[in-house]
């Protein structure tokens, strides 16, 4: 697989004004409540699956997993002895950690795994976001350990296989496909553009990224994205306490709005219900708002009718 280059994608054609298009949205009514007790420095890529929700704080390098999303259940959360950019449900059952270290099974089956346990990043660098495509293919962000604004890549990981699919990523964010796999999504949040490319799901290789959407260069930033089963994107907007509703066409439709300012991801689950993770204190090179009530909090959001989760396929062969 020949690697795109992010830097030489189409410029895009318009930048939105977060602030302006969030006076203007429908509001919606999600009721946001912080649950439990726990304040991630950076909490991220919230997964719902088999009634649990799994979330990570990157920074303090933990897997939060709450049986039924209610964390008075949970156990003590999992450490990776490094940064951990996501964990995503793995084919044997158990939860696949992508360390800075290597990836990790919790939970692992006794018998033996694939060449994916162990796969680490570039040197220097971590694995920051990601997920599987509709065929259970894992796909990962790199990123710089001590500069985010520094340029990372697009990793593809199948077993006893990595490869670089798109480079010069700066901060990636917001991995997500299509219901259909017709689409691969990524978002480069220093570059506040969330692309979109034609997806091969047989081979498993992407086209060229073109941009869907883009901010204003000095505002508020695009984070995790999650796609729900109706092929809305769903975009939490760090620096605005936001997440935004688009139409697969990248047009903003309506924004639910949180008492926080560093929104990272959403997961949706069953009957109507979502959860929002937040960073509380992150490295002072993401930026720093200030303290808030409830500022690391993983918050429970209600979702308009209708609303359902999309397709989390776990990770084949691991």
């Amino acid at each position: 697989m020949t690697p795109h280059d992010l830097a030489t994608a189409p410029a895009p054609t318009r930048r939105i004004d977060v602030d302006q298009l969030l006076a203007t949205l429908p509001r919606i009514d999600a009721d946001p409540v912080a649950l439990g007790e726990v304040r991630a420095r950076l909490g991220e890529r919230p997964v719902w699956h088999g009634g649990e929700l799994t979330w990570v704080d990157v920074e303090a390098g933990l897997v939060h997993r709450w049986p039924d999303a209610d964390p008075a259940r949970a156990a003590q959360p999992w450490s990776a002895g490094s940064t951990v950019g996501i964990a995503w449900p793995a084919g044997s059952g158990g939860v696949l950690a992508a360390a800075t270290g290597g990836l990790r099974l919790i939970d692992p089956d006794p018998a033996g795994r694939s060449a994916l346990l162990g796969a680490t990043p570039p040197p220097g660098q971590r694995w920051n976001d990601g997920a599987t495509d509709p065929a259970g293919r894992l796909w990962l962000t790199s990123m710089p350990a001590d500069d985010a604004t520094a340029p990372g890549a697009v990793h593809r990981l199948i077993p006893e296989t990595a490869e670089v699919a798109i480079i010069d990523v700066t901060c990636g964010n917001g991995i997500q496909f299509s219901p259909d796999g017709a689409w691969m999504y990524l978002t480069d949040s220093v570059r506040r553009v969330l692309y979109r490319l034609r997806y091969d799901l047989d081979t498993g290789i992407p086209g060229p990224p073109e941009p869907l959407l883009a901010f204003t260069a000095d505002g508020p930033i695009p984070d995790g994205t999650t796609v729900d089963a109706d092929g809305a994107l769903w975009v939490a907007v760090w620096g605005a306490g936001a997440v935004l509703r688009l139409t697969p066409d990248g047009e903003p439709v309506d924004a639910m709005v949180l008492p926080v300012p560093l929104t990272t991801c959403l997961a949706i689950g069953p009957d109507g219900t979502g959860w929002v993770t937040t960073a509380g204190r992150p490295d002072a090179r993401l930026g720093d708002p200030g303290a808030a009530d409830g500022a690391g909090a993983v918050w429970r959001v209600r979702l308009p009718a209708g609303v359902r989760p999309g397709l989390i396929s776990p990770v084949k062969g691991a």
